[in-house]
């Protein structure tokens, strides 16, 4: 399965609440010292679980239902985080992973626009560009391309049926 991509997703107004209300000083992250799971770091982040094992996780699992339920129209949720990245100095890239071992839907929201890429094992790619939305098969391994221009990057990540 390829990907689905859905611009402009969010009204005008709603995208600027969602970036107020994650980019203020008091949001809580975590740290993670890498993306995904290997032998060595392939890009600290931080992170903020909203739902995870088959709860509300946080006290902002709101957002999920605010803004994105209509949108992603699941069944189950099976897990939703907000990605926050610094800015790299160079140039470095995840590995490629599948967010789940099985398979079900992944969608990547882009909170706000950077250079970070993520990429497809398949060789597309999708430019971190605010507001869209790529929807895709949870077995379609992917990375991200973290961003160098200065700016913080923010995704939320769904999984679901």
């Amino acid at each position: 399965m390829n990907f689905k991509i859905k611009k402009a997703l969010l009204s005008p107004e709603d995208l600027k609440k969602l970036q107020e209300k994650v980019s203020t000083s008091v949001f809580p992250w975590f740290y993670k010292p890498s993306l995904t799971k290997g032998k060595r770091p392939d890009g600290a982040l931080f992170q903020h679980y909203l739902y995870l094992d088959s709860r509300p996780s946080s006290q902002y699992f709101n957002i999920v239902e605010d803004y994105f339920k209509k949108h992603l129209d699941y069944k189950a949720l099976i897990l939703a985080r907000i990605n926050f990245n610094l800015s790299q100095t160079k140039i470095l890239q995840s590995r490629f992973h599948t967010d789940e071992s099985y398979s079900c839907k992944t969608a990547i929201f882009y909170i706000n626009t950077t250079n970070a890429v993520t990429w497809f094992k398949n060789g597309k790619k999708v430019e971190s560009k605010e507001n869209t939305l790529v929807m895709f098969d949870s077995m379609l391994a992917h990375k991200v391309q973290f961003n160098t221009d200065g700016k913080q990057r923010y995704v939320i990540n769904f999984n679901y049926f």
